[in-house]
């Protein structure tokens, strides 16, 4: 998808328009995604496995709703499969699996669609969906260290670095761009922790709605 994309100009009808995406920007992620597509077809293996993190979430689409978003960011794609959504992290070595994040949607954020009004049942559902899923990207791109891939006959290995695991200071304005991913905007209090986000859409005409963080 990151591909096509980098053949996609940002003004159709101007052929000298620059291209949505540069194929330098991901020529890594494109090898090593060559090099797992090829491990798989020869029934290869990843360890972890999987090599991230895989929600598919129950109640995080409405009827006929289609949704797509990407962060090269954090690493994080989601996408509509049928009546449910899928959430991938793709290089977090399936640690976001382990941890908090699939209840908190249950627990929090699925409950708040089920108690929503019917006529605003649509956006809360766009909202819960979307804040979940930057909060996990950006959390677990704070916690993110470094690792390496090692092949060994056809086992990957994504393999972390022996440094000490810590958790980054939240920097504003790469938080404000994992948010922009997600077609969200961080509103900020006196803390690093957003109180709140709002719609905030990268092209387009934008629908900006305030929303409380205790809402969505």
């Amino acid at each position: 998808m990151m591909w096509l994309d980098s053949r996609l100009k940002r003004e159709r009808k101007d052929p000298a328009s620059k291209t949505i995406l540069k194929g330098t920007d991901f020529s890594k992620q494109l090898l090593m995604f060559r090099e797992l597509y090829t491990n798989w077809v020869n029934s290869g293996k990843t360890l972890p496995n999987p090599f991230g993190s895989v929600f598919l979430l129950d109640g995080a689409l409405m009827p006929n709703e289609f949704d797509l978003f990407h962060c090269m960011i954090s690493g994080a794609l989601g996408v509509s499969i049928d009546h449910r959504f899928l959430f991938v992290l793709m290089w977090d070595r399936a640690e976001a699996m382990q941890g908090c994040a699939l209840r908190d949607w249950y627990r929090t954020h699925r409950p708040l669609i089920q108690s929503s009004a019917e006529g605003n049942r649509r956006q809360t559902t766009y909202m819960a969906r979307h804040v979940w899923a930057c909060k996990v990207a950006h959390e677990l791109w704070l916690w993110q260290r470094p690792f390496r891939f090692r092949q060994q006959d056809n086992i990957i290995t994504a393999t972390p670095s022996v440094e000490s695991r810590f958790r980054k200071p939240v920097d504003r304005e790469t938080h404000y761009r994992i948010c922009r991913s997600f077609a969200l905007k961080p509103v900020f209090g006196n803390t690093d922790a957003p109180p709140g986000y709002i719609l905030d859409f990268p092209i387009g005409e934008k629908l900006v709605r305030k929303t409380p963080d205790a809402k969505v």
